[in-house]
Protein backbone atom coordinates (compact mmCIF):
# COMPACT_ATOMS: atom_id res chain seq x y z
CA UNK A 1 0.00 0.00 0.00
CA UNK A 2 2.82 2.30 0.89
CA UNK A 3 4.12 1.62 -2.77
CA UNK A 4 0.51 3.26 -4.22
CA UNK A 5 1.18 5.99 -1.60
CA UNK A 6 -1.15 5.53 1.00
CA UNK A 7 1.52 4.67 3.92
CA UNK A 8 0.62 3.47 6.80
CA UNK A 9 0.84 5.67 10.33
CA UNK A 10 3.63 5.20 12.33
CA UNK A 11 1.68 4.24 15.05
CA UNK A 12 -0.38 1.03 13.21
CA UNK A 13 3.06 0.41 12.42
CA UNK A 14 4.43 0.39 15.99
CA UNK A 15 1.23 -1.34 17.69
CA UNK A 16 1.44 -4.23 15.00
CA UNK A 17 5.22 -4.49 16.18
CA UNK A 18 4.34 -4.70 19.65
CA UNK A 19 1.39 -7.19 19.51
CA UNK A 20 2.74 -9.99 16.57
CA UNK A 21 6.38 -9.10 16.23
CA UNK A 22 7.80 -9.48 20.24
CA UNK A 23 9.33 -12.43 21.45
CA UNK A 24 6.59 -13.87 23.89
CA UNK A 25 3.72 -11.97 22.30
CA UNK A 26 0.63 -13.83 22.51
CA UNK A 27 -0.79 -12.32 19.44
CA UNK A 28 -1.18 -14.12 15.87
CA UNK A 29 -2.93 -13.62 12.88
CA UNK A 30 -6.36 -14.72 12.33
CA UNK A 31 -4.95 -16.73 9.27
CA UNK A 32 -3.04 -18.98 12.11
CA UNK A 33 -5.88 -19.68 14.04
CA UNK A 34 -8.48 -20.70 11.25
CA UNK A 35 -5.72 -23.08 9.76
CA UNK A 36 -5.21 -23.86 13.18
CA UNK A 37 -9.05 -25.08 13.48
CA UNK A 38 -8.97 -26.74 9.93
CA UNK A 39 -11.27 -23.57 8.46
CA UNK A 40 -11.10 -21.38 5.14
CA UNK A 41 -9.03 -18.82 5.23
CA UNK A 42 -8.59 -15.30 3.92
CA UNK A 43 -5.52 -16.07 2.13
CA UNK A 44 -5.92 -15.18 -1.22
CA UNK A 45 -8.53 -11.89 -0.18
CA UNK A 46 -5.43 -10.80 2.18
CA UNK A 47 -2.12 -12.03 0.71
CA UNK A 48 -3.15 -12.32 -2.59
CA UNK A 49 -4.44 -9.00 -3.06
CA UNK A 50 -1.22 -7.85 -1.63
CA UNK A 51 1.04 -9.87 -4.33
CA UNK A 52 -1.37 -9.01 -7.28
CA UNK A 53 -0.96 -4.93 -6.13
CA UNK A 54 2.92 -5.56 -6.18
CA UNK A 55 2.34 -7.04 -9.86
CA UNK A 56 0.70 -4.12 -10.97
CA UNK A 57 3.96 -2.52 -9.49
CA UNK A 58 6.42 -4.55 -10.91
CA UNK A 59 7.67 -4.93 -7.02
CA UNK A 60 9.32 -8.55 -5.86
CA UNK A 61 7.16 -9.92 -2.98
CA UNK A 62 8.68 -13.36 -3.07
CA UNK A 63 7.56 -13.92 1.06
CA UNK A 64 4.17 -12.67 0.24
CA UNK A 65 4.37 -14.75 -2.78
CA UNK A 66 5.50 -18.00 -0.43
CA UNK A 67 2.94 -17.30 1.70
CA UNK A 68 0.19 -16.95 -0.31
CA UNK A 69 1.52 -20.18 -2.05
CA UNK A 70 1.35 -21.97 0.96
CA UNK A 71 -2.32 -20.72 2.16
CA UNK A 72 -3.25 -21.89 -1.55
CA UNK A 73 -1.85 -25.58 -0.65
CA UNK A 74 -3.62 -25.22 2.51
CA UNK A 75 -7.16 -24.84 0.96
CA UNK A 76 -6.75 -26.99 -1.77
CA UNK A 77 -5.91 -29.99 0.54
CA UNK A 78 -8.49 -28.81 2.92
CA UNK A 79 -11.22 -28.87 -0.21
CA UNK A 80 -10.20 -32.08 -1.46
CA UNK A 81 -10.33 -33.70 2.25
CA UNK A 82 -14.31 -32.42 2.56
CA UNK A 83 -14.86 -31.16 -0.77
CA UNK A 84 -18.92 -30.90 0.38
CA UNK A 85 -18.04 -30.35 3.51
CA UNK A 86 -16.52 -27.30 5.39
CA UNK A 87 -15.25 -28.75 8.70
CA UNK A 88 -12.11 -28.97 10.11
CA UNK A 89 -9.55 -31.68 8.55
CA UNK A 90 -8.45 -34.13 11.85
CA UNK A 91 -4.67 -33.79 12.13
CA UNK A 92 -2.96 -37.22 11.83
CA UNK A 93 -0.35 -36.59 14.16
CA UNK A 94 -2.04 -34.24 17.05
CA UNK A 95 1.82 -33.18 18.16
CA UNK A 96 3.41 -32.86 14.57
CA UNK A 97 0.28 -29.99 14.52
CA UNK A 98 1.12 -28.46 17.92
CA UNK A 99 4.73 -28.45 16.30
CA UNK A 100 3.52 -26.78 13.16
CA UNK A 101 1.08 -24.30 14.43
CA UNK A 102 4.68 -23.01 16.86
CA UNK A 103 6.14 -22.75 13.79
CA UNK A 104 3.69 -21.32 11.57
CA UNK A 105 2.85 -18.70 14.75
CA UNK A 106 7.02 -17.84 14.86
CA UNK A 107 6.80 -17.88 10.78
CA UNK A 108 4.22 -14.98 11.00
CA UNK A 109 5.68 -13.35 13.70
CA UNK A 110 9.33 -13.07 11.81
CA UNK A 111 7.14 -12.17 8.60
CA UNK A 112 5.52 -9.11 10.05
CA UNK A 113 8.59 -8.24 11.95
CA UNK A 114 10.55 -8.11 8.62
CA UNK A 115 7.83 -6.77 6.88
CA UNK A 116 7.40 -3.63 9.24
CA UNK A 117 11.07 -2.56 8.72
Amino acid sequence: MAAEGYPPPATMINNYRSFFAQKGSAGAPSTLYDIEAGRPTEGDHIIGDLVRRADRLSIEVPILRAALCNLQIYGARRETAHPTEHRAIAPRQPQRSRKTARLLKGSFKKFVAWGLR
